[in-house]
């Protein structure tokens, strides 16, 4: 999307507070109208020549100029030639790490929400920084860090601990659930190479807690059990080809014996069929 089909400058504050962003305080409280404006919604499509009246973080009403007077008040913005559209919702980021201005780009972008995969200090900077007007940003959903078996895929590769927590049993994967509740987590992340065990542990405490969870079905638990247990979405679809298959129990031991060593992200795979 070239930054010229968007709303800009002051303009894309008020397209902010019509989809719902956070803006700086001080102009949230006027009246603001976009006149002459392309409204893509998801029901009728392109409405072209709309007047769009927004206050705060509320559209007041939309629709034809003939019909939407504008009040004397209003703070006025030329949308001819523009588009508004309804907010995005980007549901698996993970933004942290890669660049600063991350959340005012998921605005210019039109993503007004996003579900960050794996939480960490950073993100959670981010989200208060939003919250408070300090900066443009979308409103943000944060994830636990990503809870793994033990060994993890990701031992190693974070030294810091930011990205994962590693878990070798049930009570372990209990207190990772605590842990990251009280880190301000909004879900729960179960990846790959957690154990059967491990993931039922963390579906009980999440159940307990009344913390959603979601994220990769690990190798060892088949998709319609981590349904059945509450998984709320499956993030990729790494799991899927084994409750497809006829094979799926040959497939699954196979997968299993694979060896995992430290920082082994993006080494994890095995010859098929597999050696003797």
């Amino acid at each position: 999307m070239r930054r010229r089909t968007l709303l800009t400058g002051t303009a894309l504050g008020v397209a902010g507070a019509a989809l719902g962003i956070t803006r700086p305080a001080e102009a949230r409280a006027g009246l603001v109208a976009v006149l002459g404006v392309t409204v893509i919604d998801a029901v009728g499509g392109a409405r072209r020549g709309q007047t769009v009246l927004v206050r705060g973080d509320r559209v007041l009403d939309a629709g034809p100029a003939r019909r939407v007077p504008v009040p004397h008040d209003a703070t006025i913005i030329d949308g001819v030639g523009k588009f508004l559209i309804p907010g995005l919702a980007d549901m698996h980021t993970h933004a942290v790490g890669i660049d600063d201005t991350d959340p005012e780009l998921y605005v210019l972008n039109g993503v007004t929400t996003t579900r960050q995969m794996s939480g960490g200090p950073q993100a959670r900077a981010w989200r208060q920084q939003v919250a408070s007007g300090e900066r443009l940003g979308p409103q943000w959903s944060i994830g636990s860090r990503i809870v793994d078996g033990s060994p993890s895929l990701w031992d190693g590769l974070d030294g810091d601990g930011s990205v994962h927590v590693a878990v070798a049993n049930p009570g372990q994967a209990r207190a990772a659930v605590r842990v990251e509740q009280a880190a301000g987590a909004d879900f729960i992340k179960t990846y790959t190479r957690l154990t059967r065990d491990s993931f039922l542990a963390v579906a009980d405490e999440c159940r307990r807690l009344g913390l959603p969870f979601l994220g990769h079905v690990p190798d060892f638990v088949e998709l319609t059990e981590a349904g059945d247990r509450g998984l709320r979405t499956v993030e990729h679809l790494f799991g899927i080809w084994y409750d497809t298959s006829s094979e799926e129990k040959k497939l699954r031991a196979a997968v299993a014996a694979v060896p995992i060593g430290p920082g082994e992200y993006n080494g994890w795979s095995t010859p098929w069929p597999p050696p003797p």
